[in-house]
């Protein structure tokens, strides 16, 4: 199998695309412990894209 490494635009769209899952599964509704990592994972993704 052939791998293709992925652009940095492509990363961006593909942590763009989890931080709305992470976004939408917040309001399904989570423990405070899980509210605290999504929290941090969001941070960290929003981070890279230079949106904070």
């Amino acid at each position: 199998m052939d791998e293709t490494d992925m652009s940095d635009a492509q990363y961006g769209d593909m942590l763009r695309g989890l931080i709305n899952d992470l976004e939408r599964i917040k309001r399904l509704g989570v423990s405070d412990d899980a509210l605290v990592e999504i929290d941090l994972m969001i941070a960290r993704f929003e981070a890279y894209l230079g949106r904070r």
